[in-house]
């Protein structure tokens, strides 16, 4: 009786406790990114709106002009293309973390990079009709880093501040 009784405080006690903590150091070495999948108004909505304006495309280069997201605030982005890879038309600096939303409105997987010429910060893949949230850690804030879609056919728009 007395081992049963043991084993179930054992169980009962120290099983949670270690559970929370492999779930904590989890969440600590966690990347900060979620996604969310878009309604069918939401889609809908975009495809009447893109009819009414026109989009101004992302580059298809690196870009060469600054948005200093610490001045000018949050920029919006968004673009069309076939096959081939288009950046944001500007680097962004500012921030030693940003906050970056895209939507994908295409049926083919979007990955979006954060990058320098030299190195990439964050990679994510957003999913056909959803919403990623992510947040890319640079740590200086004067480095200029830009954004790079890539994939098939692509249809997105989003922001980053």
């Amino acid at each position: 009786m007395k081992k049963l009784l043991s084993f179930t405080f054992l169980i009962v006690f120290l099983l949670p406790s270690s559970t929370l903590l492999a779930q904590t150091k989890d969440i600590e070495n966690a990347i900060f990114t979620y996604e969310v999948k878009m309604t069918e108004e939401q889609i809908k909505a975009h495809y009447s709106e893109q009819h009414k304006q026109s989009i101004i495309a992302p580059c298809t280069s690196i870009p060469r002009e600054v948005w200093d997201i610490s001045s000018k605030g949050q920029y919006n982005f968004a673009g069309v293309a076939r096959h081939q890879n288009l950046y944001s038309n500007y680097k962004f600096k500012g921030k030693s973390s940003y906050a970056v939303v895209v939507n994908n409105y295409s049926h083919e997987s979007l990955t979006v990079k954060t990058k320098t010429f030299w190195k990439t910060y964050h990679t994510v893949t957003v999913s056909p009709g959803h919403t990623r949230y992510f947040f890319p850690e640079i740590g200086n804030p004067n480095r200029e880093i830009y954004l790079l879609f890539q994939g098939g056919y692509r249809n997105f728009d989003g922001y980053i501040r």
